[in-house]
């Protein structure tokens, strides 16, 4: 759905990516919450679905990723990448 030039495909691409990120920040925010556990990501306050989309597209566009991962463990790559805390 990420490479199609269908408009519908394109909208379908950004929620399966914008609910991994969703998915991995709660944990993130569980995980402190509950554990006093330092934050993992720390994306910008301002950063949007179509941004995510960009990172995520540049993340899979690079020639050290693996595409055999599974799909959300490539977003997670592309999210811890982009959004690492320890930076």
């Amino acid at each position: 759905y990420c490479s199609s030039q269908n408009p519908t495909d394109d909208s379908i691409c950004i929620v399966y990516i914008t609910g991994a990120f969703d998915a991995f920040t709660t944990t993130d925010l569980i995980a402190q919450k509950t554990n006093d556990a330092a934050p993992r990501f720390c994306p910008d306050e301002n950063t949007g679905p179509e941004d995510l989309q960009k990172i995520v597209k540049a993340y899979l566009g690079r020639a050290e990723t693996n595409l055999d991962f599974a799909a959300t463990l490539l977003i997670l790559g592309a999210i811890d990448d982009a959004f690492a805390c320890d930076k």
